[in-house]
């Protein structure tokens, strides 16, 4: 492993550098994106934290990332296994690296993650909740079998369960899958599932066979 750098300050301007990269090539260049170069700069930071861990500890960008976060980010599955006896397990909003994977559906942290018990961030939001949030119905099932009904069960600091955020997104195969598991027909407040599936759709501006898939809700 290489020599740690000597301060947070050269770990940030080593960060920089490969945005800027990716920056220079974005103005230069009209072709499809992630470009190589891009890729590469990604790779390089991962890298780059997985090697110089000791600078990382307890750092946080300007979004509260750190580097468990940018491990996690950018599929890096070693720096994810390194790091994950470190702190730095949870940034500023309460997102944590758990949270992270369900997000960006990487199904292999995961599993590594399950042990660490980081189930809910600071908005009482689960990591299932998390997984529908995006439609990651697959990280939803590794979920259920490593946690069981228990996954499915949360209701965060506003009263939404797995239901609603899973009616607000539209998600018609993962309300089907939760509704064999846990039967409920409102949040905490009263609020009925039909209320999320509406808003969902006014917010998404998406009014198309309306009728059809409130009928999975009703159900």
């Amino acid at each position: 492993m290489k020599k740690c750098c000597d301060s947070l300050e050269e770990a940030i301007k080593i960060k920089c550098k490969c945005i800027s990269r990716i920056a220079n090539e974005m103005m230069l260049s009209e072709i499809n994106y992630p470009t190589p170069l891009m890729v590469q700069a990604q790779q390089e930071f991962s890298q780059f934290v997985f090697e110089q861990l000791s600078c990382f500890i307890g750092f946080q960008d300007d979004r509260g990332w750190t580097a468990l976060m940018f491990a996690v980010d950018n599929y890096n599955i070693h720096a994810v296994n390194f790091l994950i006896s470190e702190q730095g397990k949870i940034n500023d909003w309460g997102f944590t690296a758990l949270a992270m994977c369900c997000y960006s559906c990487f199904e292999e942290a995961v599993h590594i993650l399950i042990g660490e018990h980081m189930i809910l961030d600071v908005n009482n939001v689960s990591i299932a909740q998390q997984a529908i949030k995006n439609g990651h119905f697959d990280v939803l099932i590794t979920l259920y079998d490593l946690l069981g009904k228990e996954c499915l069960e949360n209701r965060d600091k506003l009263g939404r369960d797995v239901f609603a955020y899973a009616a607000y997104q539209g998600q018609e195969q993962i309300i089907q899958f939760i509704s064999d598991k846990i039967s409920r027909k409102n949040d905490l407040f009263g609020r009925s599932y039909i209320y999320y599936f509406s808003l969902g759709r006014i917010d998404r501006g998406d009014f198309s066979n309306y009728d059809m898939d409130r009928e999975v809700l009703l159900q």
